[in-house]
């Protein structure tokens, strides 16, 4: 980086890649992408920061804004795309209960998958070890709706269970009653950036989210799983959540 160009004023356009997805952190007076970026980040950010001309990303994950006078041109990432332009792969599946307890993170989605007003909010729920299979942002011409697709009802149920007791009493977003959609007639940029709010707060707090949702699960076995019926399991992880995310701090 050059030393001519002070850290805070790059702020600005470090958000801006951010908001496309990009997982950075500030660590001794420098950026990096942190470890929690899939594989893949790092060619896709670097291709970004050499094709406007304004930086690179080192090998070893570190940001190097060379030409912030360029850095502007960031903001073309958001303009509006045709359909299919992104959203190259997805996951698949309808994981059962028991995952609520096995694992810390989600899979790593590249960044490159993901469209760039939903990106850094797929990433953190995935941080959280929330499952998602799709996503749409909605930055389509005639489209009004951002769209989630998680992997199977025990995401869905976490997803709403967490905007229902904590997250919707900090951020103003118009997701609809399944919390997978958001309406985009009001204020169209106003709920991506309130979006990009939500998403800085979820990974920032992502081993608390990591450590709620396993402890609200602790009970589950194979052979409770197995003799329970679909909707009593719900019932009791959610009212579990709940008693956890109400005894919060945050």
């Amino acid at each position: 980086m050059d030393s001519a160009i002070d850290t805070k004023e790059l702020y600005p356009y470090i958000e801006l890649l951010r908001r496309r997805g990009f997982l950075i952190e500030y660590n001794e007076g420098s950026f990096f992408l942190s470890d929690n970026s899939h594989p893949d980040d790092w060619e896709f950010l670097n291709t970004i920061l050499n094709n406007y001309g304004i930086g690179y990303c080192t090998d070893t994950g570190q940001v190097f804004i060379t030409h912030k006078e360029k850095a502007f041109l960031l903001k073309e990432m958001f303009f509006p795309i045709a359909p299919g332009t992104v959203g190259t792969g997805s996951n698949g599946g309808d994981r059962p209960w028991m995952y609520l307890k096995t694992h810390d993170h989600a899979y790593k989605v590249p960044v490159s998958w993901l469209e760039p007003n939903i990106a850094y909010y797929i990433k953190a729920l995935s941080a959280c070890g929330i499952h998602t299979q799709g996503c749409c942002d909605g930055n389509h011409p005639g489209i009004n709706r951002l769209l989630i697709e998680f992997e199977g009802p025990a995401y869905i149920d976490l997803h709403a269970c967490l905007w229902k007791v904590q997250l919707g009493k900090r951020f103003d977003i118009d997701w609809d009653n399944t919390f997978s959609r958001i309406n985009l007639v009001r204020n169209r940029q106003g709920q991506y950036f309130e979006l990009f709010k939500a998403a800085d707060f979820i990974y920032t707090n992502r081993f608390y989210y990591q450590t709620v949702r396993k402890t609200a699960a602790q009970w589950m076995t194979k052979s409770i799983i197995r003799r329970t019926d679909q909707n009593e399991i719900k019932r009791r992880f959610l009212e579990e959540l709940t008693v956890l995310l109400q005894r919060s701090s945050l």
